[in-house]
């Protein structure tokens, strides 16, 4: 069995979805959603709210895990590459814990 975990880190939500896998078939699938306004809550407390969404999912350890995003291009970061760094690195952060 395969677990993968599938996040999009959005400018107002966050998602995240946990799917297992068997063989090449999707065996297991569950959505989570938090809203996360990232330009009133701020960017700095983006580790810890992807962090608390994985902890509800019940899934630490993925054997794969991706990430979309469009929270980049929110006002609270200088350029969209900021923003990606920042958005990758809170994401890594949150999976290591």
């Amino acid at each position: 069995m395969v677990k993968v975990l599938g996040l999009d880190i959005g400018g107002a939500n966050l998602k995240l979805t946990v799917m297992e896998c068997i063989g090449g078939t999707i065996s297991y699938v569950e959505v989570f959603t938090e809203y996360f306004p990232i330009w009133r809550r701020g960017r700095e407390n983006l580790p810890m709210a992807i962090g608390n969404l994985v902890e509800k999912s019940g899934l630490k350890n993925p054997d794969l895990a991706a990430v979309t995003m469009t929270a980049e291009l929110s006002d609270v970061y200088f350029s969209k590459t900021e923003g990606v760094h920042h958005i990758i690195e809170s994401t890594s952060l949150a999976l290591r814990n």
